[in-house]
């Protein structure tokens, strides 16, 4: 069975989407995790609502990540946890200067090559008809949707030691295991 895979998060085809859910997890990748309220049993909850309240003013994708990111106290966004999110090592689209879009596969001879910002994945969104008002309108209407598919990820992620519990009352030591 495929396993799509867009902008680094599992399960999904719909560029829209992959694109909100991506952009949602890098912010929620660069909380600090020490003062912001997005932590413990109430995380998933709290970010669905960060994720609604910071879309409804937002006019452009930098309203919103700079919302989201208040709210989920970031102090600023990390270009290496956006390449950590987008997975580079995954097909890299470029477009030529004719217009075509071509796909290239990051090799062990071109280790150099990678996303340089998000605004590079919407200027090649933009040949499709995608604009930043499609990707908020899509928060807008499914941000529970969007929340689910950070979660997938960042459990993904957790399995394979990324990312922290978010549980503080579960501790794994090398004793217990």
């Amino acid at each position: 069975m495929d396993n799509p895979r867009l902008y680094g998060i599992p399960q999904i085809s719909d560029k829209k989407m992959a694109l909100a859910a991506a952009l949602t997890y890098w912010v929620f990748r660069c909380r600090d995790r020490q003062k912001s309220p997005a932590m413990g049993l109430k995380t998933w909850e709290f970010l669905q609502s960060s994720v609604q309240n910071a879309v409804i003013p937002a006019r452009t994708l930098e309203d919103y990540l700079e919302e989201l990111a208040n709210k989920l106290v970031v102090s600023h966004l990390k270009p290496k946890e956006l390449t950590f999110v987008l997975q580079p090592n995954q097909t890299i689209q470029r477009l030529d200067p004719d217009g075509t879009i071509l796909e290239l596969e990051k090799d062990q001879d071109n280790l150099g090559l990678q996303f340089q910002s998000w605004r590079q994945i919407m200027d090649s969104l933009k040949i499709e008809g995608i604009t930043d008002r499609h990707i908020l309108q899509t928060i807008l209407k499914y941000p529970h949707i969007v929340v689910t598919y950070v979660r997938v990820r960042f459990e993904e992620d957790k399995t394979i030691g990324e990312e922290e519990s978010l549980d503080p009352l579960i501790e794994v030591t090398a004793d217990a295991i």
